[in-house]
């Protein structure tokens, strides 16, 4: 099972936040580049602590949903 990262705007505070209920994901950046940076940067540790196989090998699929306003 790949876990899907979902990826949201909170335009009031400028940021875009990523959670991921399936392994305790929730991070925000104010761009796609660092918010892709932040997940690289966490997502070993949540692999590990979870318990949820080998880093190396652990995939997530990132999904942001556009919405016109």
């Amino acid at each position: 099972m790949t876990p899907t990262v979902e990826v949201s705007t909170d335009h009031e505070a400028g940021v875009l936040i990523a959670t991921c209920a399936d392994i305790g994901l929730n991070v925000e950046a104010g761009s796609v580049d660092e918010l892709i940076s932040q997940i690289d940067l966490v997502l070993p540790d949540l692999v590990e602590l979870n318990s949820l196989g080998n880093v190396s090998k652990y995939t997530v699929k990132i999904e942001h949903e556009l919405r016109a306003q």
